[in-house]
């Protein structure tokens, strides 16, 4: 859709809310054509709220009862730094309680977008099979791994992708450092931290006794240098034994602040800085064994 299209699309709160309904019924007559049959995956993407609470929950059930693998609820307004948000309504709250009977429960790999989080509640008897979760947060006061908890119980978990929109709280992130003690790949995006805003002083208490024997690949995206992430690669690397790759990718993942060349300037400043303390700090700290890029 081109950008003109999408700007009118906000600027008449009429033609959104058509927009939503014809997605709606397109939606359940696609999944009441195919009742009773199995759904391997399922993805929703499109911008909804908690206005929709209602069709969500519906497609969730179907999603337990049709016994699918991949869910994907993909509710991000990814054009709304350009136009006019006119909504008011929360972001969703999931629910996982549909999947809790068991019966033909195959839920492998969850992919959460835009969902406020309080009420997620990712117990082992919701998703018993679950190995791959991804959450992308838009509150820049959550806690990546505060909403979850239950990991412990998760003992398939095997790859974590998070994606917020501010810098990674690591003492917060860490407080129950044994959540990631199955892990064998953790991925991190970032909305990128501008270089006046760092921290310049670290209180970071590191548990002890803790190895990550599973741990194969750390991939972070949109990184900045960040004191605090630098710290916690310094971690991981030390209790990492099994490692083979860690990547680094310093381009932002916030697609708007290429639209004016002032942030395109200071975009470019901010992957010079990152690639400079990643060659100089982090790179002599790697194992040979591991294979280490920065892009």
């Amino acid at each position: 859709m081109p950008e003109s299209e999408i700007c009118y699309y906000h600027q008449k709160p009429c033609l959104r809310k058509a927009q939503v309904k014809k997605f709606v019924r397109k939606t359940n007559g696609l999944l009441r054509n195919r009742y009773g049959n199995r759904i391997k995956e399922l993805t929703v993407r499109f911008p909804l709220t908690s206005a929709n609470a209602s069709e969500l929950d519906h497609w969730i059930r179907f999603a337990a009862s049709a016994s699918t693998e991949k869910l994907c609820l993909d509710l991000y307004e990814k054009n709304r730094s350009s136009c006019l948000d006119l909504s008011r309504n929360e972001p969703y709250n999931f629910i996982l309680s549909p999947f809790s009977d068991g019966r033909g429960c195959r839920l492998s790999e969850l992919t959460l977008s835009n969902c406020t989080g309080h009420k997620i509640n990712i117990e082992y008897k919701y998703a018993p099979f679950l190995d791959t979760l991804r959450v992308h947060f838009t509150k820049k006061n959550q806690c990546p791994l505060d909403f979850i908890s239950a990991l412990p119980k998760l003992p398939k978990l095997e790859t974590l992708i998070l994606q917020f929109s501010g810098p990674v709280q690591v003492s917060r992130a860490l407080r129950h450092t044994f959540r990631f003690a199955n892990f064998k790949m953790i991925v991190f995006f970032l909305g990128f931290s501008k270089l006046k805003e760092q921290p310049s002083e670290l209180n970071v208490t590191w548990p002890e006794d803790l190895t990550f024997a599973r741990l194969h690949i750390i991939v972070i995206k949109g990184f900045s240098g960040e004191p605090e992430l630098m710290e916690l690669l310094y971690f991981l690397l030390r209790r990492a034994p099994a490692l083979e790759s860690l990547q680094l990718e310093t381009r932002a993942y916030e697609p708007f602040v290429f639209r004016k060349e002032k942030h395109k300037s200071e975009d470019e400043e901010r992957c010079r800085y990152a690639t400079e303390m990643a060659s100089t700090h982090l790179a002599p700290k790697v194992p040979s064994t591991v294979a280490f890029s920065i892009t």
